[in-house]
């Protein structure tokens, strides 16, 4: 079936999209070569204080969140949302996660100088973006995985944990919380291993309160042990 897109479009129906509903479709652009950049960990990491790097004009916060969706677009290989800014005022988290090779999962992104720190009030928000999604949306894409949150950095884990858990309480979901240093690495890694990206077993490791590093690279090193995988 042919699809029309256009920057404007006057056609009705379902084959016929402008180019901003046809991203949209998809989740929004994808920014392949931001990941692909030998700057992105460092950038992701600076965006993440709420800082500006050099050589990017912008807000950091907006642009902490189009880098985390490249990062993720990226792993995932599949439908990342992105929400952006111009619906900051619903009730919406930054993003969700919809691919054949993870979880769904909804993503926020707390671009902050000296870290995010998670309240009882970031739990209610949280709780209340998960409810909102699954009484519109379980009937038809299935219930939520986890809830990811990116930042600078976070609380101990021993906080994290508890704060997961009230979580659970609130909605039954379980909260992961990710630094950006911690996801730039993760890209690096897969940057150089881009064929095994789809024998990672997110739903294993996206494990509250937070994502280890070393578990996924000694998941990514028992998979290339299996000799099934063969670089392209």
């Amino acid at each position: 079936m042919p699809i029309l897109v256009a920057a404007e479009s006057k056609c009705k129906g379902p084959v016929a999209f402008t180019k901003a509903r046809f991203f949209d479709q998809l989740g929004g652009p994808v920014a392949s070569s931001i990941v692909l950049e030998p700057a992105y960990t460092e950038r992701l990491s600076v965006l993440a204080e709420n800082r500006l790097p050099a050589n990017l004009v912008g807000r950091p916060d907006e642009l902490f969140e189009i880098y985390v969706h490249a990062g993720l677009q990226f792993l995932f290989q599949g439908r990342v949302q992105r929400y952006g800014q111009d619906r900051r005022f619903e009730v919406l988290p930054d993003g969700f996660v919809e691919t054949g090779s993870a979880p769904l999962m909804l993503y926020d992104c707390k671009a902050a100088h000296n870290g995010y720190t998670l309240t009882r009030d970031s739990i209610r928000q949280f709780s209340e973006y998960v409810k909102q999604f699954h009484e519109r949306y379980d009937r038809i894409v299935g219930r939520l995985h986890s809830f990811l949150v990116f930042s600078s950095q976070f609380q101990d884990v021993a906080t994290l944990r508890t704060r997961s858990s009230e979580l659970y309480v609130e909605c039954q979901i379980q909260m992961v919380c990710i630094t950006a240093e911690c996801l730039g690495k993760i890209v690096q890694l897969f940057a150089k291993n881009v064929e095994y990206r789809k024998t990672v077993d997110w739903r294993q490791l996206l494990v509250s309160p937070t994502i280890e590093f070393e578990a996924i690279e000694t998941n990514l090193a028992t998979r290339q042990k299996d000799g099934i995988v063969h670089g392209s």
